[in-house]
């Protein structure tokens, strides 16, 4: 067991396994989490978010708390991601602040106010108190499938792959500890200096589509620069499996508000997170897997089309 699929956060939350008095919809596999009347900068202390909004620049790091207590009992874990409504335009909140309670301290039953990070990857991005930003996922366990696990879903039909009009066979994929994921050609990239409102749709003048096919050479992005990509392949999984999709180009670690790589971590000249990193498909809704990435080489990076962009991992439900 691993994730919990909608009946299994209900039945959680009605057994009193899980409590938690404020959150928004319940979807296939997370609870929707809103935003406080605050946030709190390392520097500046205390920031109160005014109705309209408060823009949030790329030189801005921020910790939110939950707007209420969370409790899991033991075995149960907890994860929050950014909903892509709000990802796609580059935001990121993660929960890393809260691991030990949300992860380490599973063994034991805990109550605790969950304190979450918030940042952009390049972009200006206009936050409102009460938003729904983020979505907390609810686990059993850390595990995912192996790679012969995987490599029988597709036998199985739980996980189908096409490129192009050509269904996939796992002989037709490439496997590392998952299955690897391609770059489009076709990106987006975001316009520095527009300001983005998830109320507003991104239009024209805020993002550049760019396709990669007519770059010979590569095409250039400059450091600091966010675009939106996808992958190749299409995916689908049944009811019983969620696609998790590992980046390529993660591994950099957060020191004083900057993206640099740790001593341990290989220096990859971009930073890639997917606009959702749990994708409950269904195999009727076979589609890419969008991503958000933000350069973090000095140098920039020359992206080309079809090199690796991430792999994919498939992690089961708890249940349908």
């Amino acid at each position: 067991m691993a994730i919990l699929a909608h009946k299994h956060i209900l039945e959680a939350l009605e057994s009193g396994a899980v409590r938690l008095p404020t959150y928004g919809k319940i979807g296939a596999f997370s609870l929707d989490i809103p935003l406080g009347a605050t946030l709190l900068h390392p520097r500046r202390g205390i920031t109160p978010l005014p109705e309209e909004g408060l823009v949030v620049t790329p030189d801005d790091f921020y910790l939110w708390e939950f707007p209420s207590d969370l409790f899991l009992s033991a075995g149960y874990m907890g994860e929050v991601v950014t909903r892509s409504t709000y990802a796609r335009l580059g935001v990121c909140a993660e929960s890393a602040p809260s691991n030990d309670a949300f992860i380490l301290q599973s063994d034991t039953s805990r109550s605790f106010r969950p304190v979450c990070s918030l940042r952009t990857f390049g972009t200006e991005v206009r936050i409102r108190p009460g938003e729904f930003i983020s979505q907390l996922v609810l686990k059993t366990s850390l595990s995912r499938c192996s790679t012969s696990e995987m490599r029988d879903l597709f036998d199985q039909g739980e996980l189908v792959m096409y490129k192009g009009d050509k269904r996939l066979s796992r002989a037709d994929v490439t496997f590392h500890e998952g299955i690897e994921l391609l770059l489009d050609p076709v990106i987006y990239v975001y316009r520095k200096g527009s300001s983005l409102d998830p109320r507003q749709p991104a239009i024209d003048r805020d993002f550049e589509k760019i396709d990669l096919s007519r770059f010979p050479n590569g095409y250039y992005l400059a450091e600091s620069s966010f675009f939106i990509s996808s992958s190749v392949q299409k995916i689908a999984t049944s009811n019983r499996y969620v696609s998790y999709v590992t980046p390529h180009r993660t591994t950099h670690r957060r020191r004083n508000g900057d993206f640099r790589p740790g001593p341990s971590f290989p220096s990859f000249p971009f930073l890639t997170h997917p606009n959702s990193p749990y994708h409950v498909f269904g195999l009727h809704a076979l589609r890419q897997i969008t991503f958000e990435n933000y350069v973090t080489s000095p140098d920039g990076v020359r992206l080309f089309p079809r090199e690796k962009q991430a792999e994919l991992m498939m992690v089961p439900l708890v249940g349908p």
